[in-house]
């Protein structure tokens, strides 16, 4: 009895052993250690700590560690030093051999990830498509949006992925499609394409002016068409849509290129990237022009929707020909050319399209 009785207070002056052991760390370096991850969901990572349920974005995890699987964290360790495609491969067979429903909701949604960052966007859309179809929610989590450099084959394979589904799409999920299609069109530099399988319908032209778009310089106009201004940045500031974003601090002159092109190529922001661009644009050097309005003309373009959607085109191409009449000699002008005819056509004006192609092919054969 009295052997009992030492033991049990012995016992009760040992400190507990924490419940949970697993780890949760983030972006910023916030870390939650002690904890117990729970599952993967909607986008989320779900994890208990003491006395409270949390919910943390997929993107904004940057390291989860499970006490009780070396091999899951194995993979998460390799995403946290950089070796992503390694990372995203070890999550994909994870996913498929995993019998504990936890491990396999996190492997999915981390591999989503891990593709993303590795520039597969075309497999981390795939994964994000197949988790989308098999969830339990009406809401659309977060998609991928991190896109690699313009050309790559994973872009090729993201669109026709994009376009495969869009033959036929949940209708909660077509407006999420058709801007990721968007997007991905106008970071290739080719024309955001029309919504898919969707009837024109008749709509009031507005009353204000609609913009003149002819695709030739002021020094070689035709066929009547209206010069461009003599600066190349009269009318620039004219109201537009710009997808109600709300206003910007005005930024150092020096930045806002910068951020723009930010907004457009990582974050997938085109209404900041045109407010920051139209906040800044009159007080950029001569040399940050060109590239400002081309970024400022792809903003239109992905933001270009329902009835005012014509009027924005021809914004866009109205600032895509300042660029090759104004800075001929810019890096920038070819693929604003090369962007203008694709304006055309979309405006209906395959003429039109045809003259600027001609025009860059004489002017720059070495453009690809």
């Amino acid at each position: 009895m009295r052997t009992a009785t030492i033991l049990t207070l012995l016992a009760m002056a040992v400190p507990a052993v924490p419940a949970w052991a697993d780890e949760v760390r983030l972006v910023g370096g916030a870390s939650f250690r002690d904890v117990s991850v729970v599952t993967a969901n909607a986008g989320d990572v779900v994890f208990d700590a003491p006395g409270r349920r949390l919910r943390k974005p997929v993107g904004e995890v940057t390291f989860i560690r499970l006490d009780d699987r070396a091999d899951y964290t194995d993979a998460e360790s390799r995403m946290r030093y950089g070796l992503h495609g390694e990372a995203a491969g070890m999550f994909d067979a994870l996913a498929g051999e995993a019998t504990d429903p936890r491990v396999e909701a996190l492997a999915r949604w981390r591999a989503v990830r891990a593709w993303e960052l590795a520039g597969r966007i075309d497999r981390s859309l795939a994964g994000w498509l197949a988790l989308v179809d098999a969830g339990d929610t009406a809401a659309i989590p977060a998609r991928p949006r991190q896109l690699p450099p313009a050309g790559s084959e994973a872009n090729r394979l993201a669109l026709e992925l994009l376009e495969a589904r869009l033959a036929d799409p949940p209708p909660l999920l077509r407006p999420e499609l058709e801007r990721a299609r968007a997007e991905l069109r106008t970071h290739e530099g080719l024309m955001p394409s029309a919504p898919v399988a969707r009837a024109p319908v008749a709509v009031e032209e507005p009353s204000v002016a609609e913009p003149v778009f002819e695709p030739t310089p002021p020094a070689e106009a035709v066929d009547g068409a209206v010069d461009l201004p003599a600066s190349p940045l009269a009318g620039v500031g004219a109201p537009g849509r710009q997808g109600g974003a709300a206003a910007v601090a005005d930024v150092p002159p020096a930045a806002a290129v910068r951020l723009a092109r930010l907004y457009l190529a990582q974050r997938q922001d085109p209404a900041r990237a045109m407010a920051v661009l139209t906040t800044n644009l009159s007080r950029l050097g001569e040399s940050e022009l060109p590239e400002a309005l081309w970024l400022l003309a792809r903003a239109r373009l992905v933001l270009a929707d329902g009835p005012g959607a014509r009027r924005e085109w021809a914004r866009a191409g109205v600032d895509l020909m300042r660029v090759y009449a104004y800075w001929p000699e810019s890096p920038f002008a070819p693929q604003a050319l090369h962007l203008a005819a694709q304006v055309c056509e979309q405006l209906g004006d395959p003429q039109a399209a045809g003259r600027v192609r001609q025009r860059l092919a004489e002017q720059y054969p070495q453009a690809p």
